[in-house]
């Protein structure tokens, strides 16, 4: 690496470079590209470096080699290596200052290494680099479309910023507009198809991750997303980018046993690197389908990585898994770890911190089926919920929440007229300790409204979603509330 670095810092000084540079997506560059969203990046290396042998001009060779840091930065989860990595990212763009700027290949591969660079910023909590970052990358997409509009790798990446700059909060949208930001749903999303479409030979595999997850974040289409993964044939058990997606959608739909049988059997080949992520989700897999001996483990591993990011959450999965185990001891170890562990980045880990603070996890029954519920086995979960027995000594908030997830396991379950009438249970109950649950019912209620082609009533829950404050989950279920919005207007 530092040898190839000088001969390019020689080239460049006189001129050469810059005089023979190009951006060819050769057989090599591609095999490298292939690699690296498969995760195996000393594979991707081999690739890398054979293309320097065979056309040292290349100039995406300067861009592949930032997708090493990206990956590498993003899910293995290292401080220090993102110190001594930060010189590499000015370097790059410097080396791409003096290249063939006639090519639609220059703005975007400097785009996209803002882009890198702006999501590597926010996993280490510099979130002004961060922002710096992604208005950079926003202006030269902008350009690149202007310059070469019929060149649809810019449409990938272009319509992806639209997308989610068209979902910011109103209260934010002066910062959008400051910067010169133009956002709308619908229209990035046609442009990160039109992109895959096009068979791009390098960026298909990313335009389809951001395709999909669009459509399932944004537009709150989760069977659209999950059609989407059988359309382009997402490979998951080769490619570790895709693990990564199919897994967490699998998560994120109550669909735990799938996301087990996903990361079980990936590749374990040694020549990828295993991201600490895919440990973190077996632990929640395993506790949310009842194999809490299972999950400890995993999310004990996920506690030794450097992340910044869900160890609170991971500690406190952990004290749930002792305390539906019957070992009180431990469980109240874990639970007193919560407070000095990790940070209060994410909404899970603030409402794990929330939690430990409370005296004690309350109810059995009322934790066990909320873990069957996250874990998709709603039948199970309604079985104990339906038992008005166990709602003997409740506390007031035990009672918000035994309301609230008895809506959601009738919402899943398509009991819709049960559903409906315990969220707005959940919506007109006291809320003194500022839970979140009624903030999601509203949401919920607000997605039953739109789905029935009511958008009066969506629209009116919405926006009972942003006006209610306080709550851990404040930004995550504001910006669906406005996405939500969006989709309403036809944005």
């Amino acid at each position: 690496m530092r040898k190839f670095l000088i001969v390019i810092s020689l080239l460049v000084s006189t001129n050469l470079f810059a005089q023979k540079s190009h951006f060819t997506p050769s057989p090599n560059c591609v095999e490298a590209y292939n690699k690296m969203v498969s995760f195996r990046i000393g594979e991707a290396r081999a690739a890398i470096s054979a293309e320097i042998k065979t056309d040292p001009y290349n100039h995406l060779i300067i861009l592949l080699q930032n997708y090493e840091d990206f990956f590498k930065l993003c899910f293995k989860d290292d401080p220090d290596l993102y110190k001594r990595r930060l010189a590499f990212r000015e370097k790059r763009l410097n080396f791409l200052n003096n290249s063939d700027k006639k090519s639609p290949y220059y703005r975007l591969s400097k785009a996209i290494i803002y882009l890198q660079w702006s999501l590597i910023h926010l996993k280490y909590k510099e979130n002004f680099k961060a922002a710096n970052d992604f208005r950079k990358a926003h202006g030269l997409l902008r350009d690149n479309k202007k310059l070469f509009p019929n060149f649809a790798e810019t449409d990938i990446f272009y319509g992806g910023q639209k997308a989610i700059i068209g979902t910011v909060p109103q209260e934010y949208q002066w910062i959008t507009n400051l910067m010169g930001f133009k956002g709308n749903i619908g229209q990035g999303m046609k442009m990160v198809k039109r992109g895959i479409d096009s068979n791009p030979p390098l960026f298909k595999d990313e335009g389809i991750f951001y395709y999909i997850y669009l459509n399932e974040i944004l537009l709150n289409d989760s069977k659209k997303a999950f059609r989407l993964l059988q359309t382009y044939n997402v490979d998951d058990k080769n490619i570790y980018l895709n693990t990564f997606m199919t897994s967490n959608l699998m998560l994120n739909n109550f669909r735990s046993a799938e996301a087990l049988s996903i990361i079980q059997n990936r590749n374990k080949s040694s020549a990828y690197i295993q991201p600490i992520i895919f440990d973190y989700a077996l632990g929640v897999a395993y506790l949310q389908t009842s194999e809490f001996e299972k999950a400890i483990p995993y999310l004990k591993k996920y506690l030794t990585s450097k992340s910044y990011f869900y160890k609170k959450d991971a500690t406190l999965k952990i004290a749930y898994a002792y305390y539906l185990m019957g070992e009180q001891n431990l469980s109240d170890s874990y639970k007193e770890k919560i407070k000095r562990t990790g940070t209060t980045i994410t909404d899970m880990d603030k409402q794990a911190q929330k939690v430990a603070k409370q005296p004690s996890f309350g109810n059995k029954n009322l934790l066990r089926g909320r873990l069957l519920f996250d874990g998709g086995s709603f039948t199970e979960c309604l079985a104990i919920l339906e038992d008005e027995t166990l709602k003997n000594n409740l506390g007031e908030t035990e009672n918000l929440e035994w309301d609230y997830r008895l809506a959601r396991a009738y919402d899943e379950t398509n009991k819709t007229a049960q559903a409906i009438a315990f969220y707005k249970k959940t919506l007109s109950a006291d809320n003194p300790t500022e839970e979140y649950y009624p903030a999601r019912a509203a949401l919920q209620l607000a997605y039953i409204y739109e789905q029935q082609g009511k958008t009066a009533l969506a629209t009116t829950y919405f926006n009972r979603v942003l006006g209610i404050e306080g709550h851990e989950y404040k930004t995550s279920l504001d910006q669906k509330a406005k996405s939500g919005l969006l989709r309403i207007q036809g944005q």
